[in-house]
């Protein structure tokens, strides 16, 4: 289990764009399971004003799909520190397909990412997996292709 300060130091994003809280589990080089709480502060709620409706304050489905392949660069990132490969590269998620929503979420939701690294490429990695909520089932994702580009060249 890795806590949030642990995170911030193994993947390159930060703070307002970090979407993952904890890792709950992790198998190296195949699965990783991670928490987001979604709370009333987050940025994408910044511009709303008071006495909205539950309707506006649905956590953004580009964010939580954001946090869900977070997981998967914390994972693909530790097989890469494993290797002895720590060159300064971030994780892109390229490509995704197959993404089923099922419900919203709000503030006062936590989000439990599980994200399986279904093959490793001399390009990048395939992933799929799934975000629930309490127990239900929010997103699939069927596919997913993420690559490695060198940090300097993303800012």
């Amino acid at each position: 289990m890795l806590e949030h300060g642990a995170i911030r130091g193994r993947i390159p994003h930060a703070h307002p764009m970090l979407h993952v809280d904890r890792v709950l589990e992790m198998e190296p080089h195949d699965l990783i399971v991670t928490s987001k709480a979604i709370t009333g502060s987050e940025t994408c709620y910044a511009q709303l004003g008071p006495g909205v409706g539950q309707p506006a304050l649905r956590y953004p489905p580009s964010l939580l799909i954001e946090s869900w392949g977070q997981g998967g660069a914390l994972l693909w990132l530790e097989r890469e520190r494993a290797q002895g490969r720590t060159d300064g590269n971030a994780p892109i998620l390229a490509t995704l397909r197959d993404i089923t929503f099922h419900r919203g979420v709000y503030p006062g939701d936590t989000l439990r990412h599980t994200v399986r690294i279904d093959q490793y490429t001399a390009a990048g990695v395939i992933m799929s997996g799934e975000t629930r909520c309490e127990g239900d089932l929010v997103a699939e994702v069927g596919y997913a292709l993420a690559v490695l580009r060198p940090s300097g060249e993303l800012f």
